[in-house]
């Protein structure tokens, strides 16, 4: 398996400026396809959000995730599988069939945890397409979609990865690059302090 990375847009905007404008969609066209992974028990920050999922705290009064959404909309995404577990029913409530924001929403719900191959692999019985993007629900992406997906084609790949590079890796874990950017493993979370400035993995297609 072939798998390549692209570098995630230099550019940075807070999640407050995606537009939050009211509309409906009627499911007629072509749809892109996302899962988005939101059934982490959320441990780490349970003490200050205790009644809900993480991807699910409120920003400005809205939750988090409803952002990301909105994102993958403004990018061409229409048909959203949200994959939850822990709390999942409160995703389900906000989000409904997703048509007032503007996509069409699917909940493939973990039993128990599956971790995050099992968690695609329980979202892929609501996968149509041949091509789909996997992100995290609790972390907020602005990249171009479109040269993802141009970059898997031209470079033939059975998937492509986006990185990030950050100053340090010992939070996230390092992903390791062959000379032609192929993806040949990762270095998981270290706190070896010669892991810096190095890239790290944050939405897949």
């Amino acid at each position: 398996m072939a798998i390549g990375r692209m570098p995630a847009t230099e550019e940075t905007r807070s999640v407050f400026e995606v537009s939050t404008e009211k509309f409906k969609y009627t499911f007629k066209e072509n749809k892109m396809q996302a899962i988005l992974l939101a059934g982490g028990l959320g441990t780490r920050l349970r003490s200050v959000v205790s009644d809900r999922p993480k991807p699910m705290a409120l920003i400005q009064e809205k939750p988090f995730m409803e952002y990301v959404t909105r994102e993958l909309v403004r990018n061409g995404v229409r048909d959203i599988i949200f994959a939850v577990g822990y709390k999942g029913s409160m995703v389900e409530e906000y989000f409904k069939d997703g048509s007032e924001f503007g996509f069409q929403a699917s909940y493939a719900y973990e039993e128990t945890l599956l971790g995050t191959a099992g968690a695609i692999k329980n979202a892929g019985k609501f996968i149509t397409e041949d091509r789909f993007y996997v992100l995290n629900a609790d972390t907020f992406y602005q990249i171009d979609y479109t040269r993802l997906a141009k970059q898997q084609d031209d470079q033939n790949l059975d998937m492509a990865l986006v990185l990030r590079q950050v100053p340090d890796v010992s939070r996230y874990g390092k992903a390791i690059l062959d000379e032609n950017g192929i993806l040949t493993g990762f270095n998981e979370k270290t706190a070896d302090p010669r892991c810096t400035a190095e890239r790290i993995h944050e939405s897949a297609a």
